[in-house]
């Protein structure tokens, strides 16, 4: 009985349960046209749009620089003016890396949607009355329209 059981084993344990199967292609829409490079967004236009970002969180008129298809804008908008002291601030300690995802043309110029990385701290006084200091990294995906001659 005793190698019975040992055979078995021995049966059992060389045996995976890994199985090779067959690569099928996805089905789509063909070979991917090449596309044009993208044309970089120039880092100081991205910084200066990302501190009047700041400075319009900071004066509660974020409204005015988001955009009309900004998603859940009332939402956020909300939130803002109920979840937050009356003093705080967002400071911009830096702006990191700045990626354009896409362009799409316009008879005039461009629209980039740009990816860039942002260091802040959101600043307040709190119930103590002793300076708060709320560290922030975020990455924003930005919109930027400009005219190319």
């Amino acid at each position: 009985m005793k190698w019975l059981v040992v055979l078995a084993m021995a049966l059992v344990v060389p045996t995976y349960a890994g199985s090779l199967r067959e690569i099928e292609p996805i089905v789509g829409a063909g070979p991917q046209q090449p596309t044009q490079p993208l044309s970089p967004v120039p880092v100081e236009l991205v910084e200066r749009f990302v501190h009047e970002v700041a400075d319009a969180w900071s004066g509660r008129d974020l409204e005015a620089v988001l955009a009309d298809d900004f998603p859940d804008r009332a939402r956020l908008l909300d939130a803002l003016q109920q979840g937050l002291p009356f003093d705080a601030r967002l400071r911009i300690l830096s702006v990191g890396t700045v990626q354009t995802l896409s362009q799409q043309p316009l008879p005039d110029g461009r629209v980039s949607e740009v990816l860039v990385r942002v260091r802040g701290q959101i600043e307040f006084t709190g119930e103590d009355g002793q300076l708060q200091l709320l560290p922030t990294h975020q990455e924003w995906v930005v919109r930027v329209a400009q005219r190319v001659p």
